[in-house]
C-alpha cells in the first residue's frame, strides 16, 4: 500500500521479474495482472478469466472457464482447489487491485403476468422479480477467503483504499 506516484507499479514489475527468474520452474503458474493499463484490465471478470485460462493451460486442464458472471466469482476458488489436488502452485500478482471495477450482473427479469392477477399471484410475482434483480459483485469477491499453501497473492493498492 502506498500513495499515488511512489513507484508501486515499478516495484511490482521488478519484483515479478525477479520472482520469475528465481522461482519460475517451481511455480506451476505465475499470473501477472496490471489494473488500469487498458479498458479491460480493471474489470474483475476479465482478470479472473485471464487467470483461469492461464491455469487451464499451465496444468493441462480440460475444464471450461465459465462465461457466466454469476458463477465466475466462485469458480476461481474451485479451480484453485483442483490445482491444490494436483499439488500445483499458483502465484497471482495484481497491481492496483483497488482500482478493480464493480460489474453489474444482469439477471433475467420475470415477465409480468396478467394485469388482472389475484393478490396471491401478484405477491408471488413480486417476490420472484425481487429475487432476480441485477446482482452487484464486489470486485474482490472472487478471491477465496481460504487459500491453500500452494496459492499465493501479491497485491498492491493505494493508501486508504
Amino acid at each position: 500500500i502506498g500513495d499515488a506516484g511512489v513507484g508501486k507499479s515499478a516495484l511490482m514489475v521488478a519484483w515479478g521479474r525477479r520472482f520469475e527468474r528465481r522461482h519460475g520452474p517451481e511455480v506451476g503458474y505465475f499470473f501477472r495482472h496490471y489494473c488500469g493499463i487498458n479498458n479491460e484490465s480493471g474489470d474483475w471478470a476479465h482478470c479472473v478469466k485471464r487467470a483461469l485460462e492461464g491455469v487451464k493451460k499451465a496444468f493441462g486442464l480440460r475444464k471450461k472457464v465459465t462465461p457466466q458472471l454469476e458463477y465466475l466469482a466462485g469458480s476461481f476458488g474451485a479451480w484453485m482447489h483442483i490445482v491444490d489436488m494436483l499439488e500445483g502452485r499458483v502465484v497471482c500478482m495484481i497491481d492496483a487491485v483497488d482500482s478493480m471495477r464493480h460489474v453489474h450482473i444482469e439477471a433475467k427479469r420475470v415477465e409480468r403476468e396478467d394485469p388482472e392477477e389475484d393478490e396471491g399471484a401478484k405477491k408471488k410475482r413480486l417476490a420472484l422479480e425481487a429475487a432476480f434483480r441485477p446482482l452487484i459483485a464486489h470486485p474482490l469477491d472472487w478471491i477465496p477467503t481460504h487459500l491453500s499453501q500452494n496459492v499465493r497473492f501479491v497485491c498492491y493498492a493505494l493508501t486508504g483504499s
